[in-house]
């Protein structure tokens, strides 16, 4: 190879070097991007929100009309606020599940069904309210146990915080089988008295129906790490009752071998008592054949 050849050749292998070196830097670049990718989209999931599910019940629909003044129907504000809500809820990534999107009649049953098909999951029943003494106003929420008194106790407060309405606080109410046969953290919520002339004008306003989502929304929120918290400790307990069983049973069990043990040592005792006595009524036979040939 002359000179000139060699020259080219040193040239070539530098090329090639450097190709070889910039697609080394070009796959470890891809790499870094995709690591960075895959952190990212995890971090994007944990922050997604809690993967409890808040199950939205308009109350009422269809042939029931629930509460009926002045040409307002319950019904109808009772699902305005609840898609209101969900939205809410789903701008912070909640799952929502409605027991209904339109004007169609669900049994309380069916509610409750909807409800407890769910894992981790609190139920929100929504309903505006009526007196026959129509001076009455305010908003009020109904609970059935300790999970949904905490619950209720926020989303009362909040409400009533946003509407400026009276305080009618909250209220046991295991009558409401939406309630009672829920297994999950449930409210029901009052949200004003349509058979007040001036409540209704409010109630019926998307304004007043806003405010009452945002009040439930924000008392949900607020609830959610105490509900964890409340059923963390019931699994706790749960656990802790499992283990004081096993140990009763334990103890049942030692017990039982014990007295196994003492029978077992019983039998060898009278085993060996056998053979004495026996040879004891041999000596006193001979003893009295003796005595008789004397």
């Amino acid at each position: 190879m002359d000179s000139a050849g060699f020259s080219q050749f040193i040239r070539n292998r530098k090329c090639f070097s450097s190709e070889v070196l910039e697609g080394i830097k070009g796959v470890m670049l891809s790499k870094l991007v995709l690591i960075y990718l895959g952190f990212f989209l995890s971090v994007v999931s944990v922050m997604a929100g809690p993967e409890t599910r808040v199950v939205i019940d308009p109350g009422h629909g269809g042939r029931d009309d629930g509460a009926l003044w002045a040409g307002v129907r319950e019904a109808d504000l009772n699902l305005a606020v609840s898609k209101k809500l969900e939205a809410l809820l789903l701008a912070r990534n909640i799952p929502v599940t409605l027991t209904r999107r339109s004007d169609v009649f669900i049994t309380l049953e069916q509610r409750s069904v909807i409800a407890n098909s769910f894992e981790d999951v609190i139920f929100v029943s929504v309903h505006f309210n009526a007196h026959r003494m129509t001076s009455i106003v305010g908003v009020e929420t109904f609970y059935a146990s300790p999970e949904g008194k905490l619950l209720a106790t926020n989303i009362q407060r909040e409400v009533v915080e946003r509407v400026k309405t009276r305080n009618r606080y909250i209220k046991s109410g295991p009558g409401y089988a939406v309630l009672n046969q829920a297994k999950c953290p449930a409210v029901l919520v009052e949200c004003g008295f349509i058979s007040n002339t001036n409540e209704r004008k409010r109630c019926m306003t998307a304004e007043y129906q806003m405010l009452c989502a945002k009040g439930i929304e924000a008392g949900i929120m607020e609830s959610l790490p105490a509900l964890d918290k409340l059923e963390e400790d019931k699994r706790l307990e749960e656990l802790k009752k499992i283990e004081e069983l096993k140990k009763v049973e334990e103890m049942k069990k030692l017990e039982e071998m014990k007295k196994v043990e003492e029978m077992k040592k019983l039998e060898k005792e009278m085993h060996l008592e056998e053979p004495i006595e026996m040879e004891k009524k041999v000596e006193e036979e001979k003893l009295e054949s003796v005595e008789g040939l004397l």
